[in-house]
């Protein structure tokens, strides 16, 4: 009985050794760590973000994820779990940076924090925390949002094909002018908080557009031009963003 509980025992062992030492292999599901800023291109975060909502991604939810397939016209998307992620739009970011500086928000601007408080829409932990790229010291993060008047396929395709929920369709270009959208915070809050940048999208085919660029959540850089390899808002340059959930029946 004794040598049988003595294999039984060094069998136990020996399963939990080969646990330990043999490797596990696993697909990565793009998630926030906590700590630092993932940076990717506007089209890398399009697609790896939706693919949080289905089957394996983050969100372990088995339900479609398309963004291809999803034409720009069709709200008649198959619906199977009651929930939407996706890239942050300008109009989604806008809206949340017009509520930092209501009665709702914080009551100093989000970056100053000499009086204790977080650098957060609310000025504290149940706010929205934001990292305020430094043009000047190239310090921080800025923040891709899902807009731009990318109107060439070769330049980028997946803006196109997108349905149109999930993105912000700016008609654009060198010659261009900006046309107001509800909520995105451009020409409405242009210089709030000290923003010492607000240049908008130059080039409709090149140019994306990126917040909280300068000086504070409310600024805003779209320039392809300059550098080696294109300005800062150049789509193929790499910067963080952000998920947006909605949680609903229809979804």
């Amino acid at each position: 009985m004794k040598s049988k509980e003595k294999l039984l025992t060094t069998l136990i062992g020996t399963i939990l050794l080969l646990a330990i030492l043999i490797p596990i292999k696993s697909n990565a599901a793009l998630q926030a760590n906590g700590s630092t800023s993932t940076q990717k291109t506007i089209s890398q975060w399009m697609s790896e973000i939706r693919e949080m909502e289905s089957l394996g991604g983050t969100l372990g939810l088995d339900g479609h994820a398309l963004l291809y397939q999803e034409l720009e016209n069709d709200d008649n998307l198959p619906v199977s779990n009651n929930l939407d992620i996706h890239m942050q739009k300008n109009t989604e970011y806008g809206a949340m940076a017009i509520l930092s500086s209501s009665s709702y928000g914080k009551s100093t601007p989000v970056h100053e924090t000499s009086d204790g408080s977080l650098s957060t829409t609310t000025g504290n932990k149940s706010g929205v925390y934001m990292n305020i790229y430094n043009y000047n010291q190239k310090e921080k993060v800025a923040e891709w949002v899902c807009a731009g008047s990318f109107d060439y396929d070769n330049f980028f395709p997946l803006f196109k094909k997108a349905n149109h929920k999930y993105k912000d369709y700016y008609k654009g270009g060198s010659d261009v002018p900006y046309v107001y959208r509800i909520g995105d915070a451009i020409t409405e809050t242009k210089g709030w908080h000290g923003s010492t940048k607000s240049n908008w999208m130059n080039y409709g085919h090149t140019s994306g557009l990126l917040r909280a660029y300068s000086g504070s959540i409310f600024s805003y850089e779209g320039s392809s031009r300059g550098y080696t390899n294109g300005g800062d808002a150049d789509l193929r340059r790499l910067w963080a963003s952000r998920a947006v959930v909605v949680v609903g029946n229809g979804f």
